[in-house]
């Protein structure tokens, strides 16, 4: 008889927690059946360390939920860590399939087997959550085997270049090409690092690079200069970050004759970001003159966008313009963030949110972003467009937050942001506004669940009419949740005895002044009402949080002219080096650089002139002057 001990030590992610050593975290081993077995009583009580025995040829004991459980050969178990404390999980469940005389076993993500006869032989297995390292799996002849040494693993950097070859070496002086690294070769392995080295990539890239929740394989530009992709970029492999380089496309067709979405003989269809797999990171990503930005469906579990900026894609058509920055889906429990990035000058709408009938739409987090003259590339032609769209669902739409957010339409007459658009069903789950500038028109949808609170809803430059109010809002019924929900919103007209609500419920739409809207709806007691011009101003210093040391700075008042002051001390250290750039000018020499001793930075609200697209110059005759936004990076 063969006597198994299985158990387990945790240790943190060297990259999860870059600034920290690794820590060793105390857990227990439990061990779930996949498939059908006998049960005997067993204490409730679970050890810190639990032994497993039994005769792998007869069958294995396992624990679960306090009963115990024998599988058979041929069975499929499943490994997991806890902390003791708590019993909360921390790892995924990790599967092993038992075969006849196997003396160790392997147990790898997703499920596997390995036969082996050298008992006391360690395994290390690489866990799947952000907090763990690794689980060594010892298995003994007897059962007096102890736990051996932690293992430890040394992440690996490999560097591509565009001259690289597929049979180097990865190294710094033999670069691999990016192709080659986006295949996945077996050296690349979890917790990796590959560097872009500077220069321009060609084509459309498939990365199948794949890490694990606790060591994902990071994707980064060189330090000294940001490379380019010059193409598009298909994700298929999970846990990547993707931090620091450029995207986009040279093409210079901007037009077609073409209607659609998909137009026939036009490239720039085929140059787009599409992100195909669960738990991916875009990080600090210039993202330009592409067709669409960026399509992440339900495939794209978990994803998070930070610090991108984002312009200038898309192309004209005879029917519309075509492009958008960021195009989500998403289904629970995944959950989609999309925080601190700057999206402007999309040919159609910035940040989108929209499918089919049968689309999901909902756990979305679009936080401290700056979305701005969406639509502006094709103007005159086609009017501006939505900085923030939502629309479709059949009733799948639910648990979106929208949360400081800077939405501008210089052009303020437009349509800047709306939610659950015409033609959606009710939309369920709890719908979150608040603390957002929205400068043009909004319109809120009938949603079953909705705050709208402390936001600033701005239309300073033109009268809201009857036709075009501020705000429009549908609603199944007036009753007291809205009360509740409604509080704490200014709002800022052209005129005092302007319209700027419109309010549409049960099919009956009226116009309402703002003395009406409160009294009809009983809505923002706590609200006010401003004419302009006004001294109102918005100034928000966005720290980037997977990106240490950076920030947004964000600008806006309805003059838009001077200068204002910056708080860094939520971002930088004092002592480090950091350098400011504005987005229209990334590749610029920084218009402020130093050594951060808490001083506040004084920066222009007049912003330069923005980058046209490439192929289609901007029509500049009609803009008002948008926010000032810049970007803080260490040095």
């Amino acid at each position: 008889m063969i006597t198994t001990d299985l158990r387990a030590r945790a240790y943190r992610s060297l990259h999860a927690a870059p600034a920290r050593p690794p820590r060793a975290v105390a857990a227990v081993v439990w061990l779930l059946l996949a498939g059908a077995c006998g049960s005997a009583t067993v204490p409730e009580s679970t050890p810190s360390a639990l032994a497993v025995q039994g005769s792998v040829a007869d069958g294995i004991a396992c624990l679960r939920g306090g009963r115990q459980f024998v599988a058979t050969v041929g069975d499929t178990l499943r490994l997991g860590v806890a902390e003791p404390m708590t019993g909360r999980g921390i790892t995924d469940r990790l599967s092993v399939r038992l075969t006849p005389r196997t003396d160790i076993l392997r147990v790898l993500p997703g499920g596997a087997s390995l036969l082996a006869n050298a008992p006391g032989t360690t395994w290390v297995v690489r866990t799947v959550r952000s907090c763990v390292d690794s689980v060594e799996v010892v298995v003994s002849a007897d059962s007096a085997a102890g736990i051996s040494a932690p293992v430890t693993s040394r992440a690996a950097k490999y560097f591509v270049s565009p001259s690289g070859r597929t049979d180097n070496d990865g190294s710094a002086a033999r670069p691999w090409s990016l192709s080659h690294a986006f295949s996945a070769p077996p050296r690349i392995q979890p917790g990796d690092t590959v560097q872009l080295l500077a220069g321009r990539y060609s084509g459309v890239f498939r990365s199948r690079l794949t890490g694990t929740r606790s060591r994902p394989i990071v994707v980064i530009g060189a330090d000294s200069a940001r490379p380019v992709l010059d193409g598009g970029l298909i994700i298929e492999g999970s846990d990547a970050k993707y931090v620091d380089f450029e995207l986009m496309s040279s093409d210079p067709v901007r037009r077609t004759s073409v209607a659609g979405s998909t137009p026939a003989g036009l490239p720039r269809i085929n140059y787009s970001i599409e992100v195909n797999a669960p738990r991916i990171n875009l990080l600090g990503l210039v993202i330009h003159d592409l067709g669409n930005a960026l399509f992440a469906g339900l495939l794209a579990e978990d994803l998070v966008i930070e610090g991108c900026v984002v312009y200038n894609n898309g192309w004209i058509g005879p029917d519309r313009a075509h492009g958008h920055g960021f195009y989500l889906q998403n289904r629970r429990p995944s959950k989609k963030r999309i925080s601190g990035n700057v999206v402007f000058h999309q040919f159609s709408t910035g940040i989108k949110i929209s499918g089919t009938s049968r689309a999901w739409l909902e756990n979305v987090d679009v936080t401290d972003n700056v979305t701005f003259d969406n639509g502006a590339p094709a103007f005159p032609l086609h009017g501006y467009s939505w900085n923030i769209f939502h629309q479709g669902g059949a009733g799948q739409s639910g648990a979106l937050s929208f949360l400081r957010n800077v939405m501008v339409h210089s052009a303020d007459d437009t349509q800047g942001f709306k939610i659950n658009a015409d033609g959606s069903p009710p939309g369920t789950g709890q719908l979150v506004i608040g603390e957002n500038l929205l400068q043009g028109r909004a319109a809120i949808g009938q949603w079953i669940g909705t705050v709208v609170r402390n936001n600033i809803f701005a239309m300073p430059f033109s009268t809201p009419i009857r036709g075009t109010p501020i705000l429009e809002i549908w609603a199944p019924s007036i009753s007291a949740p809205m009360v509740e929900a409604w509080s704490g919103n200014r709002y800022i007209v052209q005129a005092s005895r302007a319209w700027p609500f419109g309010f549409q419920v049960g099919g009956r739409w009226t116009v309402l002044t703002f003395d009406e809207w409160r009294q009809l709806t009983g809505a923002d007691r706590t609200g006010s009402i401003a004419v302009a011009p006004t001294p109102i101003s918005v100034t928000r210093t966005i720290p980037l949080d997977s990106l240490p040391g950076r920030a947004v700075i964000v600008h806006w008042s309805v003059s838009q002219a001077g200068s204002f002051t910056a708080d860094l001390s939520r971002v930088l250290r004092s002592g480090q080096r950091f350098a400011i750039r504005h987005v229209f000018a990334l590749n610029g020499p920084p218009i402020a650089q130093g050594v951060f001793t808490g001083q506040s930075i004084t920066l222009s609200a007049v912003s330069p002139s923005a980058p046209d697209p490439i192929g289609l110059p901007l029509n500049r005759s009609v803009r008002r002057q948008p926010p000032a936004v810049y970007l803080v990076t260490p040095r």
